[in-house]
């Protein structure tokens, strides 16, 4: 009978002796590093989704978001404009 696939992934990385998990033990730093490609992968998707938009309805596509951007809370509306500028 073969193993199940969580088992043996569990157990990978795990020398025979008992001792820590080696390398392929994912660690804090390397989770953030992941989580910060995703989080690039996300933004450039939705992005280009957007973009596609703005190529389908044009200036209704913009009076739109700029319609939505002006109904948002002062705090938050500076926090996103900061976020488009990069810093």
């Amino acid at each position: 009978m073969r193993a199940s696939s969580s088992t043996a992934h569990s157990t990978r990385g795990i020398s025979d002796e008992g001792d820590a998990p080696t390398s392929a033990t994912l660690t804090d730093e390397r989770i953030a590093i992941r989580l910060a490609h995703v989080d690039e992968h996300i933004r450039a998707e939705k992005a280009h989704e957007l973009g596609a938009l703005v190529d389908t309805f044009g200036d209704a596509a913009l009076i739109h978001f700029a319609k939505q951007v002006a109904e948002l809370d002062p705090a938050r509306r500076k926090a996103i404009q900061r976020l488009a500028r990069g810093s």
